[in-house]
């Protein structure tokens, strides 16, 4: 896992009334250089080890939401997928949230709430501001996910192959450049040497 730098650019103004080199040329300052991350617009693929594109969603306080808006600001990063109607998603929602606020913020997640094909409405931003507080989560980061069109069934990701979607589903992703590193959901993990995915992620943040 690797770590943000930011590299600072330092300039150097001359003393006194010393001319340019040139004095036709204006003097450029350098700029700040930008904060480096290495995220991929359109990705390079959707299962794990392949950089997940971006995507754009509505939170519930109806602002627009890309999922790569905090890239390179966190170690990790959790993406997390659920319906509204979803018992089992709510209870791992909860933890998830829970062990975010007792890690201070060190990493970053974002929840998108959809209904499946058999529901005839849409999440509305009520619906959603109701969801999150159930979660305890911010509702800036639960975001609205129609029919699953901008996340699983539009290709973003697929955590059981071919388009299939098992919840609740919870995916880590490199921070630094997205990358699909493991989830849980269709035999995803128990990894690391751990017993359960949570321990797994658990294990992940401690390590950083």
């Amino acid at each position: 896992m690797r770590f943000l730098s930011l590299v600072l650019i330092l300039g150097f103004a001359g003393c006194g009334d010393t001319p340019a080199e040139n004095d036709n040329e204006p003097r450029v300052d350098p700029e700040p250089a930008p904060i480096a991350h290495e995220c991929v617009e359109f990705g390079d693929g959707n299962r794990p080890g392949d950089k997940i594109a971006n995507a754009t969603f509505q939170n519930c306080l109806g602002e627009r939401v890309e999922v790569q808006s905090t890239c390179g600001q966190y170690p990790l990063k959790v993406l997390a997928i659920s319906t509204v109607w979803c018992p089992a998603c709510k209870s791992t929602l909860r933890s998830l949230t829970y062990d975010h606020q007792i890690s201070r913020g060190a990493w970053d997640y974002i929840i998108l709430v959809a209904q499946d094909a058999q529901r005839d409405n849409d999440v509305s931003l009520d619906e959603c501001m109701a969801y999150a507080e159930e979660l305890d989560a911010d509702p800036a980061k639960v975001v609205i996910d129609p029919g699953f069109r901008g996340s699983i069934s539009g290709g973003l990701i697929d955590n059981c192959g071919g388009g299939r979607i098992s919840l609740p589903f919870m995916a880590i992703l490199d921070g630094w450049d997205h990358t699909y590193e493991y989830s849980r959901g269709c035999g995803g993990s128990a990894t690391n040497g751990y017993d359960s995915w949570r321990a797994a992620f658990l294990g992940e943040i401690y390590e950083e």
